[in-house]
């Protein structure tokens, strides 16, 4: 069956015990995994009501739409893994979700459609390592084909439909199943290693916030500008945001930066969501998101610029340093003993057969 030797299943009194694979979770992690998509809120028009199709006590999903199960797996499930599944299994399910955010952009070329089709090969071979042999179907080697298909076709992304921008306040959003006030603006800032450096390094820094009030500027003629006045998280490193293992990016809301610039103009606003960490709860990971009338008609084709911000991991790293069981989920104990065959000595067996046929 090409069970590996760590999993064979072995007799403890009487009774057959099965180790746990290292993709199993525990009680309190299916749990932590429920919390996080029922708690979750997006913003209007991103998906359907999510959190009611979760049940938290069963450890159930059920009812989704066709559209929230792209949003499930390209956005929401490594979100809810990175707490739940060891560095091993959620690394590799977040490389799957970042292969079909790539996927799905607006904008692709030939070139790059042609590195997520080897990509896809090297994660799928990733998956091989870890789950059994009869969790691959034929649906499971389908995304191997995607990426020939939107050479042909286009971008996939265009087959449904995608959010449409719009903002709201903090005050609505705590009312609200949605969450429409969380934006990001980047800004060119100087950094300076002492107050004695007389050489700063000019970079893009990104801001994160809440829109806590709009205003609009009136001016002679009839034209107006819109000011979205912020609450700013502090972007000092492991105080207001911070990055994890796998690439996410969190703030810590509570922070605040202490500014006398709250104001941006509406045109510099990026739309994102935050979603609560299930373990720290005053972290929240970023979400990011795309006005369904925004096109990248950049020279070259930006791939990676995605809905979520890439989340690079080191997968030979994990698959190498983590085991294929998992002490800490307790073994599945039957009642009555398997007839446990060592299948390792049949194949000698039927080996030394073969090779004394031959000889004769």
């Amino acid at each position: 069956m090409g069970i590996r030797p760590a999993l064979h299943p072995t007799v403890v009194r009487g009774k057959t015990c099965l180790p746990s694979a290292c993709f199993s979770m525990t009680r309190s992690e299916k749990q932590n995994f429920c919390k996080v998509l029922s708690r979750v809120k997006v913003p209007d028009g991103y998906s359907s009501n999510i959190s009611r199709c979760v049940k938290v006590k069963n450890h159930k999903i059920y009812g989704l739409k066709s559209h929230d199960c792209h949003i499930l797996m390209q956005q929401l499930l490594p979100l809810a893994i990175r707490r739940t599944l060891p560095k091993k299994v959620s690394s590799v399910l977040v490389e799957l979700s970042k292969f079909f955010r790539e996927l799905c952009t607006k904008v692709g070329s030939v070139e790059e459609y042609g590195k997520l089709k080897a990509q896809i090969a090297i994660t799928l071979r990733h998956l091989e390592r870890i789950f059994p042999p009869s969790f691959f179907d034929i649906m499971v080697h389908l995304p191997i084909h995607l990426a020939d298909e939107a050479k042909v076709a286009g971008p996939v992304q265009y087959r449904w439909m995608y959010p449409i921008e719009r903002f709201r306040i903090k005050d609505i959003d705590i009312r609200s199943k949605t969450q429409n006030s969380g934006v990001v603006v980047t800004a060119k800032t100087s950094s300076f290693a002492s107050s004695k450096d007389k050489n700063p390094i000019v970079g893009d820094v990104s801001y994160f916030g809440n829109v806590v009030d709009v205003v609009e500027l009136d001016y002679y003629g009839g034209r107006k500008v819109a000011l979205f006045k912020c609450d700013w998280i502090d972007i000092n490193s492991n105080r207001g945001t911070k990055k994890d293992e796998l690439g996410f990016t969190l703030v810590n809301p509570s922070c605040l930066l202490k500014t006398e610039e709250p104001f941006i103009l509406a045109s510099q606003a990026i739309q994102v969501f935050y979603v609560e960490d299930p373990v720290e709860t005053d972290w929240h990971a970023v979400v990011f998101t795309k006005p369904r009338d925004l096109y990248d008609m950049d020279e070259v084709a930006n791939v990676g610029d995605l809905l979520m911000e890439d989340n690079t991991t080191n997968l030979q790293q994990f698959m190498d340093n983590e085991d294929d069981v998992r002490d800490n989920v307790p073994e599945i104990m039957l009642n009555s003993p398997v007839n446990i065959i060592d299948v390792g000595a049949e194949n000698n067996e039927s080996d030394d057969e073969d090779d004394d046929e031959y000889d004769n």
